[in-house]
C-alpha cells in the first residue's frame, strides 16, 4: 500500500509539472506576416494557406477534425467566400452525423444553425430537423437552456439572428435583456471569451448602449504585451480571435492605436501564431486542436464577425421559412408533420465531461481547454432505452462491447498526454425480437445440429441467423465521440478494471 501510495505521489508530481510545462506537444516554425492589410481578403496569402490546411486535413467523409468542429470550419470556409462545390462532403458529412447533437447540449444546436445557414441549409428543416424550433423550445419565458450557462443564451441569439428571425422577436428581445442583466460591474460576463460572444450577440441586435463600450474596456485590461488576450492561463488564438471578433462587431478597428499594447496588435499576436503548414497553434508554446484554431482564425483575420452569414429577417416569425439547396420552400413545420419525421434519438457522455480535469477517475472541477484524463477512467455514456449494445472505439479501434445497462467502459492503458478519440456506436433493436433469446438460438445451434441429419443445412441456418441479427443491431446507429488529453504512466497498478 505504502508503495503504491508512492507511486501515485510521484505520478501527481510528474503531472503537474508536466501540465505547467510545454506539455512536449509538437511545436511547428511559425510564418512571418504583416497586420497592415488588415481586414485581409480571401485571395490573400494568410487565408489561403489557412483554407489550404483545412482542405488537407479534410477526411474523404468531409469531416474536419470532428463533427463539431467540422462545423466551425464551415463558418471559416463560407467566410473566406469559398465555392462549397470544392470541399467535397463537408455539408453531407454535418447531414447524416446529425445525431450527434445532444438533446440538452442547446449550443451544439445553435452552433449547427449557424453552419447550416453558412452552407445555404435550411436550419428550419436540416436533414429533417428543425434546428431552429429546438432552441425555441428551450425558452423559459426569460433565458435558453441551462440557466447556469450563458453561453447557450449568447449564441441562441447569434443562431436565432443568423436564421432570420427577427431582432424584435419576443425571444430575443427577453434573452437579450437576460444578457444584459448578468453583466458584471467591471463590465465583463467573467471573461474575455463569454464577453466578446456577448458583444457579438447584443450587436447583431443592435445594442449601442455603454455597456459595449465598458465590455470593450474590460476586454482591453485583459490585453497582454504581446497584443493578444488571456484566457485558459495562456494569451491564445481562440480567446484573440472572439476579442477581435468582438471589435469588429462593435465597429473597432483591432490595429488601431486604441488596440496597441507594447506596439503590438491582436492581429500582431494571431499571425505570429500562423505555422509553416497554414495552422494557427494555441499560443505561442502549444499546439492544441490546429483545425478548430484555424477555424476561429479565418473570420476573425477576415473581420467577419459571428454569425458569418445571416437569412434575410421578414419580421415576423411565422413567415421564417427560407428555402433550402434542395428547392423546397413549402411550409416546414407542415411538411415535418405529414411525413412523420422524428428528432434523432440522442446520447452523450456522463464521463468525462466536457472541459474538466480527471485524476484516478475523479472529476477535480478544474476547467480545462478539452477533457483531461490521468490515470484509468471509467467512461460512462447515457443511452436510450432501447440501446441494447455498445461498441467503444478508442482512435477508431474497437476495444469493448457491452450488453447491459450502465453502459460503460474502464479505458487504462499507457499515455503520455497523448490525444484521443473515443468514439461510442449504440444499436437499437428494430423489432420486437429479444436479443436474449435470439442470442440464445445461434449458441445453441450447434447442439441442435447434433440432433439432426443435416448439418449443413444447420450451418446455413446459423448464418442466416447471424445474418439477422446484425441486421436488427445495425440498423440507425447512434455514433457520439469526444477528443480528450490522456496521461496514464502506471496503467499495471489498476487491474480489473475492463481494458
Amino acid at each position: 500500500m505504502y508503495i503504491y501510495a508512492s507511486v501515485k505521489q510521484l505520478l501527481i508530481i510528474i503531472i503537474c509539472f508536466t501540465l505547467l510545462s510545454t506539455e512536449g506537444i509538437l511545436y511547428i516554425k511559425t510564418v512571418k506576416a504583416t497586420s497592415i492589410n488588415y481586414p485581409f481578403n480571401p485571395s490573400d496569402e494568410i487565408i489561403q494557406k489557412a483554407l489550404g490546411f483545412l482542405r488537407e486535413n479534410q477526411k474523404e467523409d468531409g469531416c474536419i477534425g470532428s463533427f463539431s468542429i467540422t462545423a466551425w470550419a464551415a463558418m471559416a470556409i463560407v467566410s473566406a467566400d469559398e465555392n462549397l462545390d470544392k470541399w467535397g462532403n463537408l455539408t453531407v458529412y454535418l447531414e447524416q452525423h446529425i445525431s450527434l447533437l445532444q438533446e440538452d447540449r442547446i449550443t451544439d444546436w445553435e452552433r449547427m444553425v449557424l453552419a447550416s445557414v453558412a452552407l445555404n441549409e435550411n436550419p428550419q428543416d436540416f436533414n429533417g430537423i428543425n434546428l431552429v424550433q429546438h432552441i425555441k423550445d428551450r425558452y423559459d419565458g426569460k433565458q435558453i437552456g441551462d440557466p447556469s450557462n450563458l453561453y447557450d443564451d449568447i449564441f441562441g441569439i447569434i443562431a436565432l439572428i443568423s436564421a432570420g428571425i427577427n431582432k424584435n422577436d419576443t425571444i430575443i428581445k427577453n434573452v437579450a435583456n437576460y444578457i444584459k442583466e448578468k453583466q458584471g460591474q467591471d463590465g465583463s460576463w467573467g471573461d474575455v471569451d463569454t464577453t466578446s460572444a456577448a458583444i457579438m450577440a447584443l450587436t447583431a441586435v443592435g445594442e449601442k448602449a455603454n455597456l459595449i463600450q465598458k465590455a470593450l474596456s474590460y476586454i482591453k485590461t485583459r490585453q497582454q504585451d504581446n497584443g493578444g488576450f488571456i484566457s485558459w492561463g495562456a494569451t491564445n488564438i481562440a480567446t484573440t480571435a472572439w476579442a477581435v471578433d468582438a471589435i469588429v462587431a462593435a465597429g473597432g478597428d483591432p490595429t488601431s492605436k486604441e488596440w496597441e499594447k507594447n506596439g503590438k496588435t491582436p492581429i500582431d499576436f494571431m499571425l505570429s501564431l500562423q505555422q509553416d503548414d497554414g495552422s494557427f497553434s494555441w499560443s505561442e508554446n502549444r499546439y492544441y486542436n490546429p483545425e478548430w484554431m484555424t477555424a476561429y482564425a479565418i473570420p476573425a483575420l477576415l473581420g467577419k464577425p459571428y454569425p458569418v452569414k445571416k437569412l434575410p429577417s421578414k419580421g415576423n416569425d411565422n413567415e421564417d421559412n427560407p428555402t433550402n439547396h434542395r428547392g423546397d420552400n413549402s411550409d416546414i413545420n407542415e411538411s415535418y408533420d405529414k411525413n412523420n419525421r422524428n428528432k434523432p434519438t440522442t446520447s452523450y457522455f456522463i464521463t468525462p465531461d466536457d472541459n474538466t480535469l480527471y485524476i484516478f477517475n475523479i472529476k477535480t472541477g478544474i476547467k480545462t481547454l478539452i477533457p483531461i484524463v490521468i490515470g484509468p477512467l471509467t467512461i460512462e455514456i447515457d443511452a436510450p432505452a432501447d440501446v441494447n449494445k455498445v461498441v467503444f472505439m478508442i482512435d477508431n479501434k474497437e476495444r469493448y462491447t457491452d450488453y447491459t445497462k450502465p453502459f460503460t467502459y474502464s479505458l487504462n492503458t499507457w499515455g503520455f498526454l497523448d490525444k484521443k478519440i473515443i468514439t461510442v456506436e449504440e444499436y437499437l433493436y428494430k423489432t420486437n425480437l429479444s436479443h436474449t433469446i435470439l442470442y440464445h438460438y445461434i449458441e445453441n445451434i450447434s447442439i441442435l445440429s447434433k440432433k439432426l441429419h443435416d448439418p449443413i443445412v444447420m450451418n446455413r441456418v446459423r448464418e442466416n441467423l447471424s445474418k439477422l441479427e446484425d441486421s436488427y443491431l445495425r440498423c440507425d446507429p447512434i455514433i457520439i465521440e469526444k477528443e480528450i488529453r490522456y496521461l496514464n504512466l502506471f496503467p499495471n497498478l489498476y487491474r480489473g478494471l475492463k481494458t
